[in-house]
Order: structure tokens, then sequence, then C-alpha cells
């Protein structure tokens, strides 16, 4: 049986292309408010081909999984994130 995984795409709110030179198997650090005053950093790879217009990851909730339960929960379409570059 498969769990439903979902995937995210991260566009950059500049609206300017993004590096293309990113590629599957690398990843995105994402820098993640969790609570008040409280923040954490969680790196997610990249799941898709390089795009001028997004990345992709792919989130499979994990109990207990602190970050991935806050995408789940927390982050909706249109959310303004703090990420790195791919590395």
């Amino acid at each position: 049986m498969f769990d439903r995984v979902p995937a995210a795409w991260a566009r950059n709110g500049e609206r300017t292309a993004l590096a293309l030179n990113a590629s599957v198997g690398e990843f995105l650090t994402f820098q993640l408010d969790i609570e008040e005053g409280r923040q954490t950093i969680r790196c997610y790879s990249l799941s898709d081909s390089p795009n001028p217009a997004h990345y992709r990851i792919t989130l499979k909730r994990l109990d207990p999984g602190l970050s991935s339960n806050h995408f789940h929960q927390e982050v909706d379409a249109g959310d303004i994130l703090q990420v790195k570059a791919p590395s």
C-alpha cells in the first residue's frame, strides 16, 4: 500500500527565472518558523527536472515529524518560505 505523498513547488517571489543548473538529487534548504520564536532548518531533495519557473520537492508526512507535519498542516499555496538555492 502506498501513502499519498504530495509534491510542493517553490517559485521565486521575485518572478525571475530560477537557476537551471539544479538537478534531481540536489536539495533545497528550508528555514521554517515552526512556533513563535522557534525555527528549524530542513533539507528536501528536488524531485523533478530543472525548470526556470519552479522547483519541486516531495514531502511525506512522518509521525512524529516536526517539519513534515508543519508543511502538511500549516503551509498553504502562495505562502512565502525562506529557502536557500539548490546544493
